[in-house]
This record gives C-alpha cells, structure tokens and sequence, in this order.
C-alpha cells in the first residue's frame, strides 16, 4: 500500500462484515426476490447491504488520487461515508433524481429490475452507515496478509454487485392480430399489451390498459377476395383454387447467423422493465420464429401478420409487402450497414480494450523475464498479472455482444474484464519512455479488433473464426510491442554509463 488511508479503504473493502454485505445483497437479488417477489425484506436488504460496502469502495477508488495528502485523502473520506449516503438519500426522496439517475444508468446495466421509487430505502441508511463506520474503525489488516492482497478482487465484485439487478421470473409470451368489434386492427403482445390500427395496419398507437379491447384473433390462415394467404414456416404463400401455391413472401431471412443476432441485439433494450416486457427466456424464444399469425382487413383489403419483435407484415391488394413498426416493435435494419452500426456499441469496445490490455499485460510479463536484472521478475507478480489477464479476457468475452442472447450485465462484465486487465497491465507497468509504443499498440489493436467481425457479418467466415482471427492479430501487436520494447530497454542499457 501507498499510503495508509488506502491500506484502510482496503482493510474495510475485505473486512468480513463489508463481504458478507456483497454476498446479502448478490442473494437477495437473485434468489429471495425469486422466493418471495415484492416482499418488504427483500426491497430492504439489497438496499443496506449496499450502503454497507459502497462507501469503502468508493473510498478506496478515491484513495488513487489523493496522492497521500492529508487534505485530500480528508475529502475523500468525508465524499465516501457522507457525500455518497446523502446522495442516495436524494435518490430515494426525489422522483425527477430518481428516474434522471436511473436512465443514465441503463445503458451500463441494460435493466432497472429491483429499483422501483421507494421513500422508505432511506431508513437503511442510518443502520447500514453506522456498520461501515465501525468496520473503518476496525484496527487496519497488515498489507501482507492474505486478505489485502485481494482487495482488487474485492473492488471488482463490489462493483459488479452494485450494479447488479434482480432477475425477473419468466413469463409466457405470444402474438396476436385480429380485428375489434369496432372493425380495427388490433395487435396484442406478449404481456397482454394492445396496439390498434384504423388504417390497415399502416399506423398503430398503444391502447391504454384500462381500455382494452376484445377481438376476433387470426389464425395461421386468412382467407381475401384475392385467394388465400397461409403461413408455412418462416414463409407466407398464397392458396388459389386449383391452383399451385406461391411464395409471396419469405421471412427465411430471420433465421441468418448474423440477423438473429442483430435482431436479438437491436432489441434489447425491450428487456428493461422501464420499456419492454422480456427476460431472457422470452426474448430467445420470440427471436427467429415469425411469422405468427395473419389477419385479413376488409377495410383496407390489406394482409397483417404479427411479426412479434419485428411489428407488423402489410400485404397490400397490389401485391407488395410492407415491414412495418409496432410501438417499440420496430423492425430490425438487417443491410450490412445497419449491423455493423450495432457493433458501435460502448460494451464492444470495452471487450475489445480489455482484450488489448490483456495481451499487452502478458506482453510486459514476458518482457520482464527478457530483461536482465529487472526487480519485478518476482513469481508472485508473474502469476498475478497473467490470472488477471486471463479472468479480463474470460469475462469480458462473456459479454461479448455477438455471442448468445445481449444481456443487462453486458456492461457490467466488460468493464470489470477491464479492471482486472488495467490491474494485470499495471503490475508490470511501463517506464514513461514506453507509454508512445504502449499508447500506439492500444490505438492499432483497437483499430484492428472490429474487422474480423465485418467479414462476419458480410458472410464471408463464421463468429468462431471471425473471434479467433481478432485474437491472433490482438497477440501480433502485442509480440510487435514486445519485440519493440525489448530493443528499446536493451538501447537504454547500453548507452547508460558503466559504473
């Protein structure tokens, strides 16, 4: 430890009372809530044991910029064990700060489940306050104890608890499209929300909850004066008498590696209970088995389809077909532009930076063993920035947003990927002659990372080999690096003076 106001924020961050807080409010959240959903205890104690280990956290990343200065490290005590319960007492008084902070949070953690406006979390706050200010006054751990080397472990999952979020009980999910006793169209969701359309299917507004309508619900089938229309699979096919059935519309195109992902991707923000209806059960399942069921408008003589996520399918009498958006089902832009604009998203380049970080870290391991007489070459060292470098990569690549169903902690394991890859790049640090090279190989590999996965989504090769090809050429710039650094150190040795 630099100091020993971080040696303390560190005693307290791994202080049994503080883990076992963590470890609460992580049950709570994913198991009682389940048991016991919408029961007072478990809205309290996620909310105590929050209380309880935020403020040394908050303290201990503090404690990196008051460079051992008694004022600072002052400041940041008083911002951690004050500042940060008064602000979360603002957050529980105040509906406009409740819902402001809430939407700023929902990019990083993709959902708001379990944090519902509630006046009365603020009685946590005395309680839990005073059990973190004793654990502080607890006689500090000695730096080499077995505790306090794993205080940054203790910092990751303790950032990763806080924005943790409940996990939602699944619920059965289907699509309907039929006509009103009023003769509108009227598209039903998955949680019993309606959407109606006066015009056949062109335009639709939400029906509000307390005047919900009854509707004559299509079927696989509608039958128009033009023949009819049945759904077979993923195609639409028009049935004439005597005649051969023709496919008039095929939506195979839903089932493509690189569609379903940008259609599971480009609707993930319906997973967040402030604007959507799914968990990740229900959005699996609704992704890739369209079209659900066809209605026939007299009005309009148009065809709708429900489409689930995609909205809505408009068959018109001249024989186009129209995809059109629902509410927030709005259909996915499926061009290669429009998915490869989703890739520009925050989560992706912090996998892709924490990856760099970590070949890099591995970079400067095996520079340390090249260089002769370097002090850092202790084995403890080795180990440590080489287990942190490969828990980055795991879990950074676990949120990688190409892969399985987009979910709300993708944020949240890719930024922790990349605190345990700045800890393994940190252990064997570069000299301040090095950052130029270290900054130009983060640039490149940055530069480098997403073209692999364009070939991906033009078709060209499969996610697997798109990943592995992003890898290898990430391990290049850090052997480039290597190779560089080496020659460098070695210059520098030879030009200092001899004693």
């Amino acid at each position: 430890m630099t100091s020993s106001f971080r040696q303390r924020s560190a005693s307290a961050l791994t202080h049994p009372v503080t883990v076992a807080a963590v470890a609460a409010l992580l049950l709570n959240d994913l198991v009682f809530k389940l048991l016991w959903p919408g029961h007072w205890a478990t809205g309290k104690l996620s909310d105590l044991a929050w209380v309880v280990f935020a403020p040394p956290l908050l303290a201990l990343l503090l404690s990196l910029l008051t460079f051992r200065k008694p004022l600072p490290e002052r400041a940041a005590f008083a911002a951690a064990y004050a500042g940060l319960p008064l602000a979360y007492l603002i957050f529980n008084s105040s509906e406009a700060v409740h819902q402001l902070a809430l939407s700023a949070l929902l990019p990083l953690t993709g959902s708001a489940t379990g944090s519902p406006f509630d006046p009365t979390d603020s009685l946590v706050i005395l309680p839990a306050l005073a059990l973190a200010l004793w654990v502080w006054r607890q006689t500090p751990a000695r730096p080499e104890s077995v505790r306090m080397r794993l205080y940054l472990f203790a910092a990751v999952a303790m950032a990763l608890a806080t924005i943790a979020t409940s996990v939602d009980p699944p619920s059965q999910s289907q699509w309907l499209v039929g006509i009103s006793d009023m003769g509108t169209v009227v598209m039903e969701g998955p949680s019993g929300e309606q959407y109606e359309s006066d015009d056949g299917g062109i335009t639709w507004v939400e029906v509000p909850r307390d005047k919900l309508m009854d509707a004559e619900w299509g079927s696989r089938k509608a039958t128009t004066p033009r023949g009819t229309y049945a759904i077979r699979g993923f195609d639409i096919v028009l049935l004439r008498p005597e005649e051969q059935s023709t496919v008039v519309y095929s939506a195979s195109y839903l089932q493509e590696e690189t569609n379903r992902w940008a259609q599971k991707y480009s609707s993930r923000h319906l997973r967040s209970p402030l604007s959507g209806y799914f968990d990740g059960e229900d959005l699996e399942s609704l992704v890739g088995q369209m079209p659900f069921n066809i209605v026939y408008d007299t009005r309009s003589a148009n065809v709708i389809v429900a489409m689930g996520l995609e909205g809505a399918l408009i068959g018109t009498p001249d024989g186009a077909w129209e995809r059109i958006g629902v509410g927030q089902f709005v259909p996915t832009d499926f061009s290669f532009g429009g998915k490869a604009r989703l890739m520009l998203s925050t989560h992706f380049w912090a996998t892709a930076l924490t990856v760099s970080l970590s070949c890099i870290a591995l970079a400067f391991v095996w520079l340390a063993f090249a260089t002769a007489g370097d002090s850092r070459v202790h084995p403890c060292r080795v180990l440590s920035a080489v287990l942190l470098a490969i828990v980055g990569t795991y879990l950074s690549t676990e949120a990688f947003p190409l892969y399985g169903n987009p979910t709300g902690f993708e944020s949240a394991y890719a930024i922790a990927g990349l605190c345990f890859a700045i800890c393994a790049a940190g252990i064997f640090h570069p000299r301040l002659s090095e950052l130029p090279a270290y900054g130009i190989a983060l640039v490149f590999t940055q530069v480098i990372a997403p073209l692999p996965f364009l070939l991906w989504l033009a078709g060209r090769v499969s996610l697997e080999i798109a990943t592995v090809n992003a890898l290898v050429l990430m391990g290049l710039v850090a052997g480039v690096l290597y190779q560089c650094l080496v020659k460098q150190r070695k210059d520098e040795a030879d030009a200092a003076p001899s004693l």
